[in-house]
């Protein structure tokens, strides 16, 4: 075997220092995939009041404008822990439509922004939530008393906060604002 190195049971190339930092490679994508999920957690934090407003993705949808401000510390603490108690998503999650309605949280301590969130109640009814710590990603579909208390903080029915769209009428703000 000319110019090449022949290990005992392996097949010819995999010898190769090509194949073995690729398989490297591999293995720790594949590690560190499995492992994001795990790794950093949004930590508890005391929140004291919250804004609210919800926004639409495609303005012919006509979804009815909302916002509000809640200054209740009771009921927005516990939702700010309700978001961080929901679970992430399953890759490969199948979402059904998604017609661009989204809740834009926004979280203060004594008047300072200490997290966002966007809440989406259709499609995949996803959550993300941003602060100063990071970033994450969480899923609403398989938690009921999740929307129970989100409508509860915002002293309106369950069901206002799955809007359908609209032929017409008033529509919410879209673009939707950056957080």
């Amino acid at each position: 075997m000319a110019g090449r190195i022949a290990r005992r049971g392996m097949a010819p190339g995999l010898a190769t220092p090509t194949f073995a930092v690729a398989a490297l490679a591999i293995v720790f994508a594949l590690l560190g995939a499995c492992a994001l999920p795990f790794t950093s957690q949004p930590g508890a934090q005391t929140v004291t009041s919250l804004d609210v407003l919800r926004t639409s993705d495609f303005p012919t949808n006509h979804v009815p404008p909302f916002s509000a401000s809640i200054a209740d510390t009771a009921k927005v603490q516990k939702l700010y822990n309700a978001l961080v108690a929901l679970p992430t998503m399953p890759p490969g999650t199948y979402c059904p439509a998604d017609f661009g309605v989204e809740y834009h949280l926004t979280f203060f301590r004594d008047g300072a922004s200490v997290a966002t969130a966007i809440v989406k109640p259709d499609g995949c009814e996803g959550v993300s939530l941003t602060t100063s710590t990071g970033h994450w990603t969480r899923w609403a579909a398989t938690s009921p008393r999740f929307w129970q208390q989100f409508a509860d903080t915002l002293g309106v029915p369950e069901s206002s906060l799955y809007v359908a769209p609209q032929p017409s009428g008033p529509s919410a703000p879209t673009p939707a604002p950056s957080n």
